[in-house]
């Protein structure tokens, strides 16, 4: 009886294709260090054969950076260097939706009981875009006491800065502290 053909899951040989890529290794060197031929990594590359789960581990054996569950084509990210950068852009992407980082910091000021107003002038509309030419009538900062207090938008501007840069500071510690845990391996996946 004749053996059924499998079917080739392509996304195998693309990802392989990515991992020669960002580590700058070519289909010969990579089938050298396989024990495989180089017309065998082609065709699992080119998606005439698959990947097998076997000759998945040996190339994480080789890059042990790599994710096998993201080698096997089933989603994820190839490192955790991909998964931290798409994290970064998403991040990025969230504070361009709120239009300035001031956004940001006014919601977290907001939810430490504080209330920020500021009124502006200068506001005009144009081809459905709403444009500001910087001048400011009046900040006013109200406490979780009710304590209200009249800043310039210069101090405005400076407590938002001062927050931003605390907020920085203490965030990237918090990380480079738990990226070394799970450098160590302190920290399960």
């Amino acid at each position: 009886m004749a053996r059924k053909k499998s079917e080739v899951n392509k996304v195998r040989g693309q990802n392989l294709r990515k991992v020669l890529a960002h580590y700058g290794m070519d289909q010969k060197e990579l089938a050298e260090r396989l024990h495989y031929s180089k017309e065998h990594i082609s065709y699992i590359i080119n998606g005439r054969r698959n990947l097998t789960l076997d000759i998945a581990e040996k190339v994480v054996d080789i890059f042990p950076e790599v994710r096998l569950e993201w080698l096997m084509g089933r989603g994820g990210y190839m490192n955790w260097e991909e998964e931290v950068a798409s994290q970064a852009e998403e991040i990025s992407k969230s504070f361009e939706k709120d239009m300035h980082i001031e956004n940001s910091i006014k919601s977290l000021v907001e939810c430490l009981g504080y209330k920020i107003e500021v009124k502006l002038v200068g506001i005009k509309a144009e081809d459905g875009v709403i444009y500001h030419d910087g001048t400011v009538e009046s900040c006013r900062i109200t406490s979780p006491e009710r304590e209200t207090e009249e800043i310039t938008y210069k101090e405005l501007r400076q407590i938002i800065y001062n927050i931003t840069a605390f907020t920085k500071q203490e965030l990237s510690k918090q990380f480079d502290a738990n990226w070394q845990l799970l450098r160590e391996g302190d920290i399960d996946g």
